[in-house]
């Protein structure tokens, strides 16, 4: 701004100094045209032989006038004024001039002066409008009447009227002036406003710049690194009062299913509800993917943290329209109130061990660390450490449990069960590892490598047992699990309706839609779908008829109860099979451990039976051929 302002000053001042140059460049024409009206008339006036009588006699008669109206009349002069040699006046022609004007008729002494040294020039007069008999502008010129013998008889001095003279000149020079302005406009304003231009885009590309090396792009909140720093500054100042890491539950679902434009309006969401439920002096950052960072700076009890967590987490929670679509998901929030004694790394090392646990408890949730977790975590990471490497080196296997027939014992199938050992050979419970796997995003990964398996190590045995197959809800997500399917049964040549598929009444609780249209596309191969631990969940009716089960697995806890509470298990397992009978369900009961129990199922109207009693799950082996009951409770 300075440099245009220093720019429009020099393009004043160049219009006032030009505009005084026309001024004087006028003036000077005028006297040039002066000076030759005056040089004329003064020659008319000397060839006119009835005005030395004039100067002589020294007054005006009427023939004397009437040259003098003549030589006016000729050379364009409006008043001629005649002064004898000792410079008195002697004649004007017209009526005497009014006392303002009397300056302009008698010859002053510098007058005389000038016209005796030969500097009498003509002067240029602005009459300013007082007399109405004179013009606005006009030039008098003075010069000496001679007589024949160059003897001096007097003088004559000449008004011209210039007024229109110098109007035309000065309005033509304006617009020359204006034309040279605009010139210079061009010249220096516009390159000077195109300077300044990109000055200013250029600031503005620095400042742009400078925010995105401190900012996320896309949310508009910190980026890690200025996070680290200013956190960092907080500790120093002991300002800090608790940290906490924020990730979203289903982000990969969401991206998965409505695009990663809505996965990123869902992000920006996150990020305006952190900014509304933090204040100014918090630090709130984005670490990546769909993970953030707060950092709480006022001093605040361990109380009002986790209220705000709360009121945090239940606005994320709320639901965001995206071209048309309602999208809902939640967070998990992990926390960590400040420790003055550890650096910030570790501060956020048990934000994030809370974290884990908050995805652990269920998700949705803030959990608060506490000591222990830190020691559970080492196991989590050590028990993500074993899938990695069992998906990376076929460390995985399969055990299969028979299935037999509630009224013969022979088996007519088997489950196949994903088993885990760690470095010693211990077992890993599958309640431990299938969760970590998911979590991880490889369970789609193991969940083909065990319908490959399965199916080609059940056509290997005797007969023609069917095998049943658990599916996690991460297989239905990425939407290739009937493909999957497909390139099982062709690989290995299996019949698709020697193929159970076991989902569990949770997995129908995410996705309606999207999961039946893939049940039915299974169902059109002629694999068989199965609901598992039937009766321990919602149980829903609806999901029965909308989704055309083949077979309800009753949950094992229902056999355990038989011993516990007989009746009451005994009218819930009739309730059970009844419903699978009016449905045209088959009906297979798990946990049986005994004989009694395989007995008083098979009773009830149970189709398979499946249990320890009948054998415990193992590995196929080239010498098996039967399974037969174990006869005895197995732990």
């Amino acid at each position: 701004m300075r440099y245009f302002a220093l720019i429009l000053v020099f393009l004043v001042c160049g219009a006032l100094a030009l505009r005084s140059l026309i001024a004087a460049h006028v003036d000077q024409v005028v006297i040039v045209h002066t000076t030759g009206i005056a040089d004329h008339s003064a020659h008319m006036l000397q060839d006119a032989p009835d005005l030395m009588h004039l100067f002589h006699a020294g007054h005006s008669g009427a023939h004397s006038s009437h040259t003098l109206h003549h030589i006016m009349h000729a050379t364009g002069v409006f008043k001629i004024a005649l002064f004898d040699a000792d410079g008195t006046l002697i004649d004007m022609p017209g009526a005497p001039s009014p006392d303002p004007m009397a300056g302009f008729l008698n010859l002053t002494l510098r007058e005389l002066e000038n016209i005796a040294g030969g500097r009498q020039p003509p002067l240029v007069v602005r009459q300013g409008g007082q007399e109405a008999l004179w013009p606005e502008y006009f030039a008098k010129a003075v010069r000496f009447v001679r007589g024949p013998d160059g003897e001096v008889w007097g003088y004559a001095k000449f008004f011209v009227d210039v007024t229109q003279l110098r109007q035309a000149y000065v309005e033509g020079l304006g617009w020359l002036a204006a034309l040279i302005t605009l010139f210079g406009v061009l010249l220096f304003a516009v390159p000077a406003l195109v300077y300044l231009l990109q000055k200013r885009l250029a600031e503005r590309s620095r400042s742009d710049a400078r925010y995105l090396a401190s900012h996320d792009a896309l949310t508009g909140v910190l980026n890690r690194h200025t996070f680290m720093k200013q956190a960092e500054a907080l500790i120093a100042r002991r300002r800090l009062s608790a940290v906490a890491y924020l990730d979203a539950d289903e982000f990969k679902t969401i991206n998965d299913t409505y695009g990663h434009a809505a996965g990123d309006a869902y992000l920006s969401h996150v990020a305006k509800a952190l900014e509304q439920a933090c204040s100014k002096a918090d630090l709130i950052a984005r670490f990546g993917g769909d993970e953030f960072v707060i950092a709480f700076a006022q001093p605040a009890s361990a109380e009002a943290v986790e209220d705000r967590l709360e009121g945090i987490r239940a606005a994320c929670a709320q639901d965001i329209q995206v071209n048309g679509l309602t999208i809902g998901a939640t967070v998990s929030i992990g926390a960590a109130h400040v420790n003055a004694d550890l650096d910030l790394d570790r501060q956020l090392r048990r934000a994030d061990t809370a974290l884990y646990f908050a995805k652990s408890s269920g998700r949705n949730v803030v959990s608060i660390y506490a000591p222990e977790m830190s020691d559970l975590l080492n196991q989590r990471r050590h028990l993500e450490m074993l899938v990695r490497q069992a998906v990376a080196m076929d460390g995985f296997c399969i055990h299969y449990q028979p299935l037999v027939d509630a009224g013969s014992h022979e088996t007519v199938g088997y489950e196949a069960l994903l088993r885990l050992q760690d470095e010693s050979g211990r077992p890993v419970s599958p309640a431990d590892f299938i969760p970590v796997a998911e979590d991880l995003g490889l369970i789609e990964e193991i969940g083909d490598w065990v319908l490959s398996t399965a199916t080609q190590e059940i056509v290997a045995r005797p007969g023609t047992p069917f095998i049943a197959i658990n599916l996690s809800a991460e297989q239905f997500k990425s939407g290739g699990l009937v493909t999957s399917v497909k390139s099982a049964l062709a690989a290995s040549g299996l019949p698709a309706a020697r193929l159970e598929l076991e989902i569990t009444e949770s997995l129908l609780m995410e996705d309606h839609t999207r999961i039946g249209v893939q049940i039915d596309a299974l169902k059109d191969l002629g694999v068989s779908i199965a609901m598992d631990d039937f009766g321990t969940g919602y149980s829903s009716l609806s999901y029965l008829w909308k989704f055309g089960f083949d077979r309800l697995k009753i949950d094992q806890s229902f056999a355990h109860g038989l011993q516990e509470n007989p009746d009451r298990s005994r009218d819930l397992i009739e309730a059970i099979v009844m419903l699978g009978d009016r449905l045209g369900l088959q009906i297979t009961a798990e946990g049986i451990e005994t004989d009694h129990q395989a007995a008083f199922l098979s009773s009830l109207g149970c189709h398979v039976l499946q249990g320890f009693y009948f054998g415990v799950p193992k590995p196929f082996t080239a010498d098996t051929q039967t399974d037969q009951p174990v006869q005895q409770r197995l732990p």
